[in-house]
């Protein structure tokens, strides 16, 4: 288990969320590329999770969850384009 505790029994929105919320007492960093947001690292004592921000031709497509998180949640929240518009997010 990450430092977060055991994850819940939601669905993967809920466990993905939950941990997303949580780092917002944390310690951070924001890292850029040219002025696209690449990653965020969090860090509370000895633990650190990464939130990973991917792009293709200008369209976030997903953010990944990486480092100290819990085990057996939804790591990675997934885009879905209809043209230039959000249609749905997935999460595995």
């Amino acid at each position: 288990q990450g430092p977060m505790g055991p994850p819940g029994t939601g669905t993967g929105v809920e466990t993905y969320n939950t941990v997303s919320d949580n780092l917002k007492s944390w310690d951070y960093v924001f890292n850029y590329t040219g002025s696209d947001l690449t990653s965020i690292d969090y860090n509370q004592g000895a633990s650190t999770i990464t939130k990973q921000f991917n792009y293709v031709d200008g369209q976030l497509i997903s953010v990944v969850l990486s480092g100290d998180v819990p085990s057996g949640i939804s790591l990675t929240k997934l885009f879905t384009y209809s043209g230039q518009n959000l249609s749905a997010i997935s999460y595995l």
